[in-house]
């Protein structure tokens, strides 16, 4: 039995005889209408943004008023309880800003934060809604990620990471993945046995890893950069008021240098820097993305629960 099929034939489109054929050219007026609202639609102004002093979100610039042309008062913006003054010794009181709590590097204002402040109302996501952390202080910059998890004082996952290196050149992978029971220090940095329970570290390499080559990695660790921090945290964050800083602790790890590693010799014929044929797409190219100098590269990858 043949299978009759249901397409049909499209109908020809019909042309009133009332239009000419063939059409008119677009004329100069239309053609400079065209022009003219691509070049505005494809503008520097139409795309670029600047960050809001209310609000600190990027924002196109077309969206933005400059503060000073407005006429506003920013003092419903003043939130001394969500603010805090930075302290350098523990005699000194703990003290909100009486100024209102805007980013100060940036002179404008969006739209949708400027008709909340006429209204002399704080706008639902202004820095001073709750919003507000102030400048990151020089005690927490420049921090590598072994550093940042001897300053935590809680430890939800745990992380296993790769250091490689092969001539000359270094790259570093992280696996971390999410904890049943959550670990909550008391005294800070954790013993070298407890870093031991958060973070397990294999380095790679034809040779001994090199003092140049720990410098390189995120797993350096500065015993005065860790003690200058927790100090800071504990005069100016409030979760950390209680936490006790052990100087024993900070003792166990080096002045400069890498606290836990295990060493695995590579095989001379591989590098081990480089990516593994099996883990690389279709469509990618790049074989080796270490770096012979700077800083080593740090990939970290995730893994969570359902929940998340």
């Amino acid at each position: 039995m043949q299978r009759v099929s249901s397409f049909k034939v499209p109908e020809p489109v019909k042309i009133s005889s009332n239009e000419p054929f063939p059409l008119e050219p677009a004329s100069h007026t239309l053609i400079e209408n065209i022009i003219r609202n691509y070049c505005d639609e494809t503008s520097p102004a139409a795309f670029e943004e600047n960050g809001c002093a209310v609000c600190g979100q990027l924002t196109p610039i077309m969206h933005l008023s400059q503060l000073s042309d407005c006429d506003v008062d920013l003092s419903c913006l003043i939130s001394s309880n969500n603010t805090h003054k930075e302290r350098k010794h523990e005699s000194k009181p703990v003290m909100g800003y009486e100024t209102p709590a805007i980013d100060n590097k940036c002179d404008s204002i969006c739209t949708e934060c400027l008709i909340e402040v006429k209204k002399g109302c704080s706008p639902k996501y202004s820095l001073a809604n709750g919003l507000w952390i102030g400048d990151v202080p020089d005690e927490l910059q420049d921090l590598t990620f072994a550093e940042r998890i001897l300053i935590s004082r809680v430890h939800h996952n745990r992380c296993l990471m790769q250091v490689a290196s092969g001539y000359a050149k270094m790259i570093a992978n992280a696996i971390m993945y999410a904890t049943p029971a959550v670990k909550i220090y008391h005294a800070l940095p954790p013993t070298v046995s407890e870093l031991d329970e958060a973070l397990a570290v294999i380095f790679i390499g034809y040779t001994q890893p090199t003092e140049e080559e720990y410098k390189r990695s995120p797993l350096l660790v500065r015993q005065n950069k860790v003690s200058t921090a927790l100090e800071w945290l504990k005069l100016n964050h409030y979760q950390y008021a209680d936490r006790h800083i052990s100087k024993e602790n900070l003792d166990q790890y080096p002045l400069n240098g890498v606290p836990i590693i295990d060493f695995c010799y590579a095989d001379k014929n591989e590098d081990p820097t480089n990516k593994l044929q099996r883990e690389m797409s279709v469509h990618d190219n790049e074989i080796n993305i270490a770096t012979s100098e700077g800083k080593c590269p740090f990939i970290v990858h995730g893994i969570t629960g359902t929940e998340y």
